[in-house]
């Protein structure tokens, strides 16, 4: 997978941490209901789903991610590692996005996002180019283009209720026109608009090279309840 070999080569390999770390997930590819990983000497059942956030986990103990999952029989399972995951150092918010490998989704890979007050204000717009494309975007007043793996942040004036967004991505030797639509805006809320790969889209067959998952959400609350989470 794109995805998953470019984050790979740019993200994922870092030093580790021991500090506290509170993250929330987004999966890549559809639902995430059977990994676990170990915090503070516990279980944790790991949850996410595609393109929403998941509730906030903890990671306290050492500096990597291990994500595994439980195969077998009643009464004689065994633990599969599927990832292991090394979170930038000082990073204490995150959002992480997990990518399978592999269509059979044999093991993970994934992003580290910092969520941080101070990374992603609120009443601010936060772009990560996450597809194989290079695109340019038009967003209110800004133009800007950004290659793989780019990201630009932008302020927005919370009197507003949507910004005009234009999109356009570089397919083969042209561009191609992916979006003209409002940006929906929200005061008091923090936007993440990730672009990933374009999908065949099942209903009618149309493709466009690049797609938009828009994340809308305030502050994370950090939990540091007992089972983790």
């Amino acid at each position: 997978m794109r995805f998953a070999s470019l984050l790979l080569s740019a993200f994922i390999l870092g030093a580790g941490s021991v500090h506290a770390l509170e993250f929330r997930v987004i999966s890549w590819s559809g639902a995430l209901t059977n990994l676990r990983y170990e915090n503070a000497g516990r279980s944790v059942a790991l949850l996410a789903d595609e393109g929403v956030l998941s509730e906030s986990y903890s990671l306290r103990t050492g500096g990597i991610l291990e994500l595994y999952r439980e195969v077998g029989p009643d009464g004689h399972k065994t633990r599969e590692t599927v990832a292991k995951l090394s979170p930038p150092e000082r990073l204490e918010q995150a959002i992480l996005v997990l990518a399978p490998l592999d269509a059979a989704g044999s093991g993970y890979t994934g992003l580290w996002i910092d969520d941080s007050p101070t990374a992603r204000p609120v009443n601010h717009l936060a772009f990560r180019n996450l597809s194989s494309h290079a695109v340019a975007l038009k967003v209110g007043g800004d133009e800007f283009n950004l290659a793989p793996q780019g990201g630009r942040q932008l302020v927005f004036d919370p009197t507003k209720r949507s910004l005009p967004l234009k999109l356009a991505a570089q397919a083969g030797a042209g561009w191609t026109l992916v979006a003209t639509q409002p940006q929906t805006v929200r005061q008091g809320y923090r936007i993440l608009v990730l672009l990933r790969d374009g999908r065949i889209n099942q209903e009618d067959g149309s493709f466009r090279p690049v797609d938009l998952v828009t994340i809308f959400d305030r502050m994370p609350v950090a939990s540091l309840t007992g089972d983790g989470r």
